[in-house]
């Protein structure tokens, strides 16, 4: 399977590879929160959005940058294509085909120009993934993802078979008040012996804004935290990682234009000192 998890699009700042795929909505609250992403888009007019890494030395920024992706969209609000670039030079891309719903039904990766093969996506009435079907550039298929609900353990479970009944690896996703509209209390990654690779745990307060995303080990042992504050619109302002040791290993500081628009990003480590700079552009 070939999606990052947990990560939104609203921070592709991380994006590293052609992968960074964002996973579609599973519960009717991730479908909302996905509807409301596209509203801002229409309603702010953006039909591309580009980010850019400037350089930085010994914690100082620069004047010069670098174009790191471009992210189209279309009237709809719906993201179209990613373009990831190298030294300015385009090295992945993705495009997304959607049916009349919005739905993305296809993506198509292309890996330094050529293909590197696409993903067929399948949905439930109620318009949430059930299915996804992986295929390489050769045309055949790699792998299938299948999610599986069960609305007693207030849980859903994806499965990544890489052949018929062989399970590559799972995420079993955990919430607290049912799993169509509930907060997203907890995520477990297994192998294909089922054994724990990653534990994922989120604490959400009486509002249900998301404070703290903690990440623990095989051994299930707390690596390391991300902790959240917020704008007064409800977006990012500061995610800070903290170590097992309650020391700060990084934060990362969000800025707006006055249409809410995420302009940059500005990283430092522990000592505050500033390691990276994206800044983002609208069309």
């Amino acid at each position: 399977m070939k999606y990052f998890f947990f990560i939104p699009l609203l921070i592709l700042c991380f994006i590293n590879s052609v992968q960074a795929h964002e996973e579609p909505p599973k519960t009717k609250k991730e479908k909302a929160d996905a509807q409301a992403k596209q509203e801002k888009m229409i309603r702010n007019g953006i039909s591309r959005v580009t980010i850019w890494k400037h350089n930085v030395e010994n914690g100082v920024v620069s004047d010069v940058k670098q174009k790191y992706a471009e992210l189209n969209y279309n009237e709809n609000g719906l993201n179209t294509s990613i373009l990831v670039y190298s030294n300015d030079s385009l090295k992945n891309k993705i495009v997304n085909v959607y049916d009349f719903d919005g739905n993305r039904i296809l993506d198509f990766d292309y890996e330094e120009g050529k293909p590197a093969g696409n993903a067929i996506f399948q949905y439930s009435k109620e318009g949430l993934i059930q299915d996804i079907i992986n295929i390489d550039s050769a045309g055949n298929v790699v792998s299938e993802d299948k999610y599986f609900c069960n609305p007693k353990e207030l849980a859903i479970t994806l499965s990544s078979f890489c052949a018929p009944n062989k399970l590559n690896y799972s995420y079993t996703y955990i919430y607290d008040t049912g799993v169509f509209s509930g907060n997203c209390i907890e995520i477990i990654h297994r192998d294909s012996a089922e054994n724990q690779v990653m534990r994922v745990v989120n604490v959400y307060d009486k509002n249900n804004i998301r404070q703290e995303k903690m990440i623990f080990n095989a051994d299930n042992k707390q690596e390391y935290k991300f902790t959240y504050t917020y704008t007064a619109s409800g977006d990012f302002s500061v995610i800070t990682k903290i170590g097992a040791d309650e020391k700060t290993i990084e934060t990362n500081t969000y800025s707006y234009d006055n249409k809410g628009n995420l302009i940059s990003v500005v990283s430092k480590d522990k000592n505050g000192i500033v390691t990276d700079v994206l800044t983002y552009t609208y069309e």
